[in-house]
């Protein structure tokens, strides 16, 4: 994995770190290897997820930081989120990883874990369509994808309603996001439209099933990517 050699993802939440128990033989750090290895996470999703919020957002901020915070009891209630907002770049997605790392930490460190396959799972739902559509002929690989997204803890799916999806794609994305709903497995959304407009532009059956098991949280505030200094961090 192109992660082994760095910081395990477990050192801010273990109680060994940094300890003699801390080792690569560790049941934590062994199954913390395995969740990522099957989790979609990109590398980006590793790196330094700090995030400030812009006054008109500390509300939608503090609720995220809830659903972080209590992550365990929600899955287990088959709980969600629907982050959405208009501007690109302003943390919905950072949240996303935010709270799969959490919950992956946490079920890392108990004894829950061990009972876990796909404790999460992340698809960008763009990305997800275009590796079904280009690999139909090869079922085994498919088939593992649908198998996460439908039996992971938690799915994140993100940046659903950025392209009008055809009439395939919108039946596959309901029948994963109904299938979750009737197990209540938890799922957290990001997107650029409210459940208002995913309904009017999208699928109302889908915008339905999300809206009966996910909190709507609006993010207002403006891109971030665009105020970073990248030519100081070299």
């Amino acid at each position: 994995m192109w992660w082994k050699d760095k910081v395990c993802p477990l050192s801010e939440a273990c109680p060994h770190s940094g300890k003699d128990k801390c080792k690569m033989s560790c049941v934590s750090y062994y199954l913390t290897r395995q969740y990522v290895e099957y989790s979609g996470l990109p590398k980006m999703a590793f790196d330094d997820l700090s995030i400030s919020p812009e006054q008109i957002d500390m509300d939608a901020f503090m609720k995220c930081k809830e659903f972080k915070d209590n992550i365990l009891e929600h899955a287990k209630k088959g709980q969600g989120l629907y982050i959405y907002g208009r501007n690109k770049g302003n943390g919905k997605t950072t949240w996303s990883y935010k709270i799969l790392l959490e919950y992956m930490r946490l079920i890392s460190t108990s004894s829950i874990g061990v009972d876990k396959e796909i404790p999460i799972y992340y698809v960008n739902v763009c990305e997800l369509f275009e590796e079904l559509k280009s690999n139909m002929e090869n079922k085994e690989y498919t088939n593992a994808i649908e198998y996460a997204i439908e039996n992971a803890d938690i799915v994140v799916f993100d940046d659903i309603g950025v392209e009008a999806p055809t009439t395939w794609v919108k039946n596959k994305l309901y029948a994963y996001i109904n299938k979750r709903y009737n197990d209540k497995r938890s799922m957290i959304f990001t997107s650029n439209l409210s459940l208002t407009e995913l309904g009017t532009n999208i699928d109302s059956r889908i915008a339905d099933r999300i809206s009966g098991v996910c909190r709507p949280i609006h993010i207002q505030g403006a891109s971030r990517r665009f105020t970073k200094n990248w030519w100081d961090n070299k």
